[in-house]
């Protein structure tokens, strides 16, 4: 999956287990969801609503959830395998 696809996106996060015990002031809960404004080398910088952007560190993100995007026709091609 490319990174390009979180920018502008509502992301749904879960934290690693370095990212709870590091983040254990800031969350409450390990599953969260907060708006992708960009992503480095770093990690994601996320905005929750206060207009001011916050870094998750790569090592603190266990997955992410994020919505896809429909190319082309939604219908998926059947592909023959075998003789």
């Amino acid at each position: 999956m490319s990174t390009t696809l979180l920018p502008g996106e509502t992301v749904q996060f879960r934290l690693s287990p370095d990212g709870i015990v590091g983040l254990a002031g800031i969350f409450k809960e390990s599953v969260f969801e907060a708006f992708v404004t960009s992503v480095d080398e770093l990690g994601v910088w996320v905005d929750f609503g206060n207009r001011s952007a916050m870094l998750l560190k790569w090592q603190y993100i266990a997955t992410l959830v994020v919505p896809l995007r429909e190319y082309g026709d939604s219908v998926p091609d059947s592909r023959r395998i075998g003789f």
